[in-house]
């Protein structure tokens, strides 16, 4: 019952959190996401977060892949695939896998927002793509009236125990941090919107039929 309890006021604590984050951007009625500056103090320090954190690690059944310049950060240019569609980066990197024009390299692209409570740091779950000229973002981007977005580069860090999982269509959540407070949740920079699976805070592809867009 305890364990429950202690849950429960985690959650409730997270949704502040999480709250109180949307209630400061709305009072610059602006949210500008960035990429984490490199060589920077505080994404050094939530990059050191995600790779000590107990609850990032992918299921059993999968496949672990091999990098060799695995944990490490990098600035990733932007180059959109012809055919590539937003949001869809698991998917873009899979089909050109696939097409032999390179391997699939799964990681974060890290983001942070400025805000009057102070810099909020986000890990979203991303995919890129190896070439013979090094790593390569193939995603576009865009707003949120799904307008093209150019993002020159992405802050990206390669890590072999998040792998896009294909059978499931499951993928680990946002690892949202406060550079103020040091606090942290997993979910999204907008709620809580995870579940635990097999130990692993994951989210799910909500698009119905997601399997399709398999190579």
């Amino acid at each position: 019952m305890r364990a429950r309890q202690l849950r429960v006021q985690q959650l409730r604590n997270r949704s502040r959190l999480a709250q109180s984050i949307k209630r400061n951007d709305r009072k610059t009625q602006t949210m500008i996401s960035y990429p984490a500056p490199l060589q920077n103090t505080a994404t050094n320090d939530f990059v050191a977060t995600i790779e000590n954190h107990s609850e990032i690690r992918m299921r059993k059944a999968l496949a672990r892949p091999t990098y060799v310049d695995d944990l490490k950060v990098f600035s990733v240019r932007s180059a959109p695939m012809s055919g590539a569609t937003p949001l869809h980066c698991w998917f873009n990197c899979l089909r050109a896998q696939n097409a032999g024009l390179g391997e699939v390299v799964y990681g974060w692209a890290l983001w942070y927002e400025k805000t009057r409570s102070g810099d909020v740091f986000f890990s979203q779950h991303h995919a890129v793509l190896r070439t013979p000229d090094g790593l390569v973002d193939i995603t576009p981007y865009q707003d949120a009236n799904k307008n093209p977005v150019v993002i020159p580069a992405i802050t990206f860090l390669v890590d072999s125990r998040v792998p896009f999982d294909t059978e499931r269509g499951a993928f680990p959540a946002s690892l949202v941090w406060h550079s103020k407070s040091g606090e942290r949740f997993w979910g999204t920079r907008d709620a809580i919107a995870w579940t635990q699976l097999d130990g692993y805070a994951t989210c799910k592809f909500e698009e119905e039929n997601w399997e399709r867009y398999l190579p």
